[in-house]
């Protein structure tokens, strides 16, 4: 039988979220917060959303990527709110078909009564974030205290935004100083196994004699979780290795003239370890419910794999 999806559990969803990360966090560019909601929640001439007959629970669907067959997942659960860590939609919309992608998951998702919260880059910039997260992996590569900060501080409504929070290590990207300096595979071996990885790539830097990558050694690095290389090329002197998922040949060239060693876990590997190790327990004790699941995709992947 189809029921209602209570409309409260949305609207605490977004309260914990922004609290967690404020949205004014985010870059300006991007396209944060709540970015579908179903008509379901506010609408009440409309027919009971529906939900699997096999739900008992209410569920909020945990996800990096937002992809029909998460889609499908979510309603096999009977979820009414799914937590994308990437926008939904992103760009100007003068239409809404099936005939794109983007438009035709989020058309899914309403007819189904799904919301859809996406938080992006204000989780790569809050305390506790992404790349906090990912700080605090590579620490374990060494067995002496690191100390942590951000590459950029934020200013203006943001920095605001970090005093009212109480945040005040907020800001893009993050610099991890080791005591002493500590190898690239180290730091390697503890991401591939803190990120579930058997591989990542490298960028060895540009020296007189090429040093191998077994024997290269880094005191400070630099993180920006998915495609961060403009924010780590702010990180400045004294770096001398940085870590995200992606970056261009280009990108990869000028960080290795620039002496730098760069270790590269693809786009979404960087970031999709942070729901079941920090968001998933977070919403469970926030929300302090038995009657809603908090469940991480399985069906949501890195879209590059090995042949």
């Amino acid at each position: 039988m189809s029921t209602l999806a209570k409309p409260s559990l949305l609207k605490r969803v977004v309260s914990i979220l922004e609290r967690h990360a404020p949205l004014a966090f985010a870059g300006s560019w991007d396209n944060v917060g709540l970015i579908i909601e179903a008509p379901h929640e506010t609408l009440d001439f409309l027919p009971p959303r529906p939900v699997s007959a096999n739900a008992t629970h209410e569920c909020i669907l945990l996800t990096n990527d937002l992809t029909l067959p998460v889609v499908r997942e979510a309603a096999a659960l009977g979820a009414s709110v799914i937590v994308a860590y990437h926008p939904a939609l992103f760009g100007k919309t003068r239409r809404l078909t099936t005939q794109d992608d983007r438009q035709r998951i989020a058309l899914t998702c309403a007819a189904l009564g799904i919301s859809v919260y996406c938080p992006h880059t204000a989780w790569d910039s809050c305390e506790g974030g992404i790349n906090d997260w990912l700080a605090s992996i590579v620490g374990r590569a060494s067995s002496q205290p690191t100390s942590v900060r951000p590459i950029s501080q934020f200013t203006g409504a943001a920095a605001a935004a970090a005093l009212e929070a109480g945040q005040p290590n907020a800001g893009e990207g993050r610099i991890v100083t080791f005591a002493e300096p500590v190898a690239l595979s180290s730091i390697a071996d503890a991401l591939k196994a803190g990120l579930k990885l058997e591989y990542l790539r490298c960028v060895l830097p540009d020296q007189a004699t090429p040093v191998a990558a077994g024997q290269q050694t880094v005191s400070q690095l630099a993180i920006c979780a998915g495609s961060g290389a403009s924010v780590l090329a702010a990180a400045g002197p004294g770096v001398d290795g940085w870590l995200t998922g992606e970056m261009g040949h280009h990108e990869a060239l000028s960080a290795a003239a620039r002496g730098v060693s760069v270790l590269l876990c693809e786009h979404s590997n960087s970031e999709r370890g942070y729901l079941t190790d920090v968001m998933q327990p977070l919403l469970k004790e926030k929300l302090q419910s038995d009657q809603v699941s908090v469940v991480v995709s399985q069906v949501d992947r890195d879209p590059i794999q090995l042949l």
